[in-house]
């Protein structure tokens, strides 16, 4: 399979210490830190009909970004992000295992849950912070995008918005969580409960508007990723490379 930026140089500012985790499906591409962020500077986001349509995305516990442990990338539209955040004096004794499981495809969708390994319940806030700047597929390789984002965010009701109109067309960017998060910027925000032992889930889906039309995204949230058509493909593609390795 070829690489996002395989059609010429390597992106300005590709190099991030630890490197970043690429996911592909068709024309979607997400650049992003081993963590998980979207990080603002870089030739990250997340990328719809070669347009970046995120380029900002961080995840944060109590205003804390979590620290990567591990990325597990089981197919190349999914990966799930797994960190920890480490307790402090807002928090029982013991670790908050975070784990962000993102999948890519006219759009993107993140579940995240957060396990809480101390014997008592831990109460958090956590907030999805978001930008978007719109920026063409090649400006954003030539290192020649703004100096931050260009679309200001509309905070609605569990919703952010984003739009930009460039020449005749008008983008747009929808972004959801579950369990009506609170909106206020470019941020959602869930007063999280997490039991003892136990975890709390929530799921955040990003989805293009093209003309004032959203895009259909290949893993809708509330659905089984197993279900999706990206998933039936490539469990075809195994099943027909195997028969192939048998003959």
């Amino acid at each position: 399979m070829t690489g996002p930026w395989s059609a010429g140089e390597e992106p300005v500012g590709q190099g991030v210490p630890g490197g970043t985790v690429t996911l592909v499906e068709g024309s979607t591409f997400c650049i992003s830190e081993p963590g998980g962020d979207i990080a603002h500077g870089q030739p990250h986001g997340l990328f719809v009909r070669d347009t970046r349509v995120l380029s900002g995305w961080a995840l944060a516990i109590d205003g804390r970004a979590p620290k990567p442990l591990t990325v597990q990338r089981p197919e190349p539209y999914a990966a799930t992000f797994i960190g920890h955040l480490p307790p402090d004096g807002g928090l029982a004794s013991g670790s908050l295992l975070v784990l962000r499981r993102r999948y890519v495809g006219d759009g993107m969708r993140e579940d995240i849950t957060i396990r809480n390994t101390a014997a008592l319940p831990a109460a958090c806030l956590v907030t999805v912070t978001a930008a978007a700047d719109f920026a063409d597929l090649f400006e954003v390789k030539r290192g020649q995008t703004q100096a931050g984002p260009s679309a200001s965010a509309v905070a609605g009701t569990s919703a952010l918005t984003f739009q930009d109109r460039r020449g005749e067309r008008q983008t747009g960017l929808l972004i959801e969580g579950d369990g009506q998060p609170e909106t206020t910027g470019d941020t959602l925000s869930w007063q999280a409960t997490i039991p003892a032992r136990g975890e709390w889930r929530v799921s955040v889906e990003a989805v293009p508007v093209v003309d004032g039309t959203p895009l259909e995204p290949h893993h809708r949230r509330g659905q089984p990723a197993e279900y999706a058509v990206p998933a039936h493909r490539l469990r075809e593609w195994r099943r027909s490379a195997r028969k192939c390795t048998r003959r």
